[in-house]
């Protein structure tokens, strides 16, 4: 699946959890983290977006952290769902509640 649907498939994720979410590229600067994510209550969250089995480039593992090194949260993901988990751990870090898409709906047990 080519990176470009997952990044689709994430902004719709995060969208309906109440995020703004943008893409971000950088011609100056190489590397930098696909997705901004803001999460409500403010906290920002960057997402370097790959192919299910890629890893981040040794530029990208640069940036990825250094933003987390600055105390802010940046991390690789391959899924709408691991995107998810990815912003709800940042919530976690800074005592704000989970954000949750994936509930069973009832009936579907």
């Amino acid at each position: 699946m080519k990176e470009s649907v997952i990044q689709n498939r994430i902004k719709s994720t995060l969208t309906r959890l109440s995020c703004i979410v943008y893409k971000f590229s950088s011609p100056a600067q190489r590397g930098v983290p696909d997705l901004i994510v803001i999460t409500p209550g403010g906290l920002t969250v960057f997402l370097e977006v790959k192919q299910p089995g890629a890893k981040a480039t040794a530029q990208q593992q640069l940036h990825i952290d250094r933003i987390n090194d600055k105390g802010s949260y940046a991390a690789v993901v391959c899924s709408a769902e691991e995107a998810e988990n990815e912003v709800n751990m940042a919530r976690g870090l800074h005592d704000l509640p989970m954000l949750n898409l994936y509930v069973t709906p009832p009936g579907k047990l």
